[in-house]
């Protein structure tokens, strides 16, 4: 990585020599920077911080609480509720959708609330853990916040410090450094402030130090080359805001389980629907049932035409004792 310094930049910082990268930082490692250098230089670099996510909207948070297959499923089990109390008649309420999305919003509420906290205390953690660094200025070792550090600052190492930027080693004393956050090695890198000649991976910078490691034995001094998104650590932030996420196993089977679910639970809504639909279809009329009009003596719309009234002559003939007889 190249020097972040004001002045012009040529070889990366681990191939220099400590005489002429203080140089080209312009920097006295015996003095450190004045006040107003630091201010000058901490406006065009900007603090020593990684870049942080942009915040999430509350409605996308609160949005992102119903983004979970099982919730799904219950959203379609309020339609189908809902569905089925219209098919009904929509008398009364829909009991079983009103409680089922009662407990959605519940849900989300709750969830919300909890994420929103452990924000909060996430938050406060990192600003009482906020990492600290001993520089030279002005000629005196000075204590301050690891964002204030600039390209050029000298770093003043000793055992337990948190190294706050990537920095070129200029003198050491036995000095060791755990690089596992960084490089992935489990034991501590014994660092030394000779250069280095050819391509050298990461892991073998042995005259560097970089933020986001620590000093585990010895002490040293070195000069902050680069800071905030341009160190290593920055990159590797980088490369992760670039990653995208991937569902977990259990996320991946859970999803799978909820569709599963999801399809059985619409299969048998139809189901219900149809049968629904089908018991309380109207039964038509029989043809050969009684007609409406019989008995009736006058015209009704339904019996246009008055049945005939039995005529009680007719009624009495042949009533005699013998079928057929007249009278004479």
């Amino acid at each position: 990585m190249a020097i972040g310094s004001p002045t012009e930049r040529t070889i990366p910082p681990h191939l220099a020599g400590a005489g002429d990268l203080t140089q080209q930082l312009g920097v006295d490692p015996d003095v450190g920077l004045s006040s107003a250098e630091v201010q000058a230089r901490l406006a065009e670099h900007g603090p020593n911080e990684l870049r942080p996510k942009d915040p999430v909207p509350l409605w996308r948070r609160m949005l992102a609480q119903f983004q979970d297959p099982l919730v799904y499923l219950l959203l379609v089990a309020i339609a189908v509720s809902v569905t089925a109390w219209v098919i009904e008649g929509a008398e009364g309420a829909p009991v079983d959708a009103i409680v089922i999305g009662a407990i959605l919003t519940l849900n989300a509420v709750l969830g919300f609330v909890q994420e929103a906290k452990a924000e909060n205390a996430v938050a406060a953690l990192a600003t009482m853990t906020a990492a600290s660094s001993s520089v030279l200025r002005d000629g005196r070792p000075t204590e301050l916040p690891s964002a204030e550090l600039v390209p050029g600052d000298i770093l003043l190492l000793s055992e337990g410090d948190a190294v706050g930027a990537d920095a070129r080693l200029l003198v050491t004393t036995g000095l060791k450094v755990q690089e596992a956050a960084l490089t992935g090695e489990s034991s501590a890198t014994v660092k030394s402030a000779t250069a280095l000649s050819g391509e050298v991976a990461l892991a073998d910078r042995v005259n560097m130090v970089h933020k986001g490691t620590a000093v585990v034995e010895g002490v040293g001094r070195a000069v902050v080359t680069t800071t905030g998104m341009r160190t290593e650590m920055g990159d590797i932030a980088a490369l992760l805001d670039r990653t995208e996420q991937q569902p977990s196993p259990l996320q991946v089977e859970i999803a799978r389980v909820s569709r599963t679910l999801g399809a059985l639970v619409i299969g048998i809504a139809v189901v219900v629907m149809a049968t629904l639909a089908f018991v309380q279809a109207p039964t038509p009329r029989r043809s050969g049932s009684p007609s409406s009009c019989s008995g009736s003596r006058s015209p009704s719309p339904r019996c246009p035409r008055a049945c005939p009234r039995s005529s009680p002559s007719s009624s009495r003939s042949g009533s005699g004792p013998w079928p057929g007889a007249t009278r004479s």
